[in-house]
């Protein structure tokens, strides 16, 4: 399944309607995985917690924008996933989830709304420019945590080369040419993690009383969540067909 050739078929942003301004405010982007417009995306964009004077849309952007109410949420009890519907969308382009995790330094891409930004308007409301974007990196690090505050169960995460920028939440993570399903989401993407860069990347400036100044640096890195935990989800909730048994030994 190639990536597709028109992204924004298959992926979209999510905001959030305050039905008593109205107003909309930015959350992050989903993905769609099923041709009856069924998605995925992160689970705190779509709390359930939320006043019920909240609305959640999906923005259509082929053209001019036109919004869609989102429906049918599902949120998994351990993992930062969510899954709902937007009946009304016309033509979804469904995303693949990987059946296999990816390998360490595998290519890979992303396809998010994390350049969106607002501008204030002259009578005082806000305009969202919702800008799609692309980036390509790679897999630092597969590793198994359970100190993700929004995960409440040890989680496969996924390591980037890159960090999260603002609204890339919920966004999927796509393997490329390396991979047995070129185009398939291999992850979602929900956080950064940041590493505090030793020893090398300490920089200190002394004079003859000792140290004076002691620069420290940080390498953001976006963590996405592994397919295996999409996998799983989305057979919980009879998206998939069953998983094949693995052989016996």
């Amino acid at each position: 399944m190639p990536i597709p050739q028109h992204p924004l078929d298959a992926i979209f942003p999510i905001v959030a309607l305050d039905n008593a301004g109205p107003t909309y405010s930015f959350l992050g982007t989903g993905f769609f995985v099923r041709a009856d417009s069924t998605f995925m995306t992160a689970k705190h964009l779509l709390d359930p917690h939320t006043a019920a004077d909240i609305t959640f849309i999906a923005v259509d952007t082929r053209g001019q924008p036109a919004t869609h109410a989102i429906e049918d949420v599902r949120f998994s009890p351990r993992y930062d996933i969510a899954i709902g519907r937007v009946p009304t969308w016309n033509l979804p382009f469904p995303l693949q989830l990987s059946e296999t995790e990816p390998a360490l330094n595998a290519d890979l891409i992303t396809m998010e709304f994390s350049q969106t930004s607002s501008q204030s308007q002259p009578d005082g409301s806000s305009h969202l420019n919702l800008i799609p974007s692309a980036r390509k990196g790679h897999v630092i690090r597969n590793y198994m945590t359970d100190s993700l505050s929004i995960t409440p169960a040890p989680t496969h995460v996924l390591e980037l080369s890159f960090p999260a920028l603002r609204g890339a939440s919920g966004a999927p993570v796509l393997a490329e040419l390396r991979h047995p399903q070129p185009g398939a989401v291999v992850g979602l993407l929900i956080a950064n993690v940041e590493h505090h860069l030793m020893p090398a990347q300490v920089e200190r400036i002394d004079d003859h009383t000792g140290v004076i100044e002691e620069r420290r640096y940080f390498l953001p890195l976006a963590l996405a969540i592994s397919c295996r935990h999409l996998r799983a989800f989305a057979l919980e909730n009879g998206l998939l067909a069953s998983d094949p048994e693995p052989p016996s030994p």
